[in-house]
């Protein structure tokens, strides 16, 4: 996951990443997590209803502090085998790895791949392709990992139980390949676009509201997406400071001072006779140039 240190400015200065390595070094303008939770749940929008209340909002805030979807207690949300889903869940997430040149996902189960929600999503070669030969991006995976978790969800359980868990372990995969630079951060932004769209199209049947502003009711569901909404907000403000950041920088470049030895050496001024010199020589604006500098030498001389 990104972790950023952030300045009382709002910008962000050298930010780091959890793994040590430092990208940027500008003032830069990523979310907090209180300007990402703002953005999906207004705090003048804070009513005493369930799902509209102050808990609800600090519970937006600290997923995008984390970076995935936490429960009220600041804990990852509906993981198989815990709490609300009971089920024996999956031990392991799906990982990216580096095989042959190329990115592969490891740990996939492929069984459940082959479901037929699944295989109607993305087509059921490209899902075993992606899952068993490797992928050239990380956009458009979200099927895969809601497949995999969800043949830990007994199907009488909520989709929520799969859906949570699985955007959870998409968002770790998409910071891992930004990070290590397996996908650039515009990729992880398009990565993160299709993972909410592909989310709240999953929970539609299930979602009571479509975030904590409605008028009426905002269930489980409407919590979890306004969750995840908040933090690809700031994910991908994160992801955008990246490609500032790592754009080539343009302009006039100034040349250090020449050293010689531990003593530094100013450039020297022209002498008159060298300015006169230069101004008979140089065409067009050149000689209104050298003869301003000519005044500047003698006003320094007086």
């Amino acid at each position: 996951m990104l972790s950023l240190a952030q300045n009382p400015n709002r910008g962000l200065r050298g930010y780091v990443l959890l793994g040590g390595e430092t990208w940027g070094s500008q003032l830069l303008g990523a979310l907090t997590p209180d300007q990402a939770a703002e953005q999906v749940f207004p705090t003048a929008q804070i009513r005493r209803g369930a799902g509209h209340n102050q808990s609800i909002w600090d519970q937006i805030r600290q997923s995008a502090a984390g970076g995935l979807i936490v429960d009220a207690h600041g804990a990852p949300a509906y993981v198989p085998g815990t709490g609300a889903c009971s089920a024996t869940g999956q031990s392991s997430n799906i990982k990216l790895a580096q095989v042959a040149g190329t990115l592969a996902l490891t740990g996939v189960n492929v069984a459940a791949m082959t479901s037929a929600s699944v295989m109607a999503a993305v087509g059921g070669a490209a899902v075993l392709g992606a899952a068993t030969l490797g992928i050239g991006a990380i956009i458009g995976l979200f099927p895969i990992f809601f497949g995999h978790h969800a043949a830990a969800v007994k199907k009488e359980q909520s989709v929520l139980c799969a859906a949570t868990p699985a955007a959870n372990n998409y968002l770790q995969v998409i910071d891992d390949a930004v990070r290590t630079g397996r996908a650039t951060p515009q990729q992880g932004i398009d990565a993160l676009s299709s993972l909410q769209a592909d989310f709240e199209t999953q929970v539609a049947g299930i979602r009571h509201g479509d975030n904590p502003m409605s008028q009426g009711e905002c269930n489980a569901a409407c919590v979890i997406q306004s969750e995840l909404r908040a933090v690809v907000l700031r994910k991908q403000s994160q992801y955008q400071d990246l490609i500032v950041a790592q754009a080539p920088t343009s302009g006039p470049s100034i040349a250090p001072p020449v050293t010689s030895g531990s003593t530094m050496q100013l450039p020297v001024a022209a002498t008159p006779a060298q300015v006169r010199a230069a101004a008979a020589s140089s065409p067009g604006w050149l000689p209104v140039a050298a003869l301003l500098a000519a005044g500047l030498f003698l006003a320094r001389a007086l």
